[in-house]
């Protein structure tokens, strides 16, 4: 059975649902989970959560490109980096 992914794991669910080709009815593909409502509302908020989290990352990113000539320079004075080599770890993903 595919089980539920929620807030990073796997869950087994309320029931389950046959996943059935549709060119031959008799061959079942396999079985997924279905949510129970506690389970959806858990999954929310995970999902709200992540979203939270990726919304800090984009703000520190946005700063950082931002502030590349900042940070370059700094890199090259503290450890004598050639510019671009400086410009390569501050854009480095």
């Amino acid at each position: 059975m595919y089980r539920n992914y929620i807030d990073g794991g796997r869950h087994e669910g309320a029931d389950a649902a046959a996943n059935i080709n549709p060119s031959d009815t008799g061959d079942v593909i396999g079985e997924h989970a279905r949510a129970s409502a506690r389970q959806v509302e858990d999954a929310i908020a995970a999902a709200d959560a992540a979203l939270a989290r990726a919304d800090a990352l984009e703000f520190v990113v946005s700063e950082v490109f931002a502030r590349r000539q900042e940070l370059v320079d700094l890199l090259s004075r503290e450890d004598g980096k050639p510019l671009h080599e400086a410009l390569g770890e501050v854009l480095r993903p």
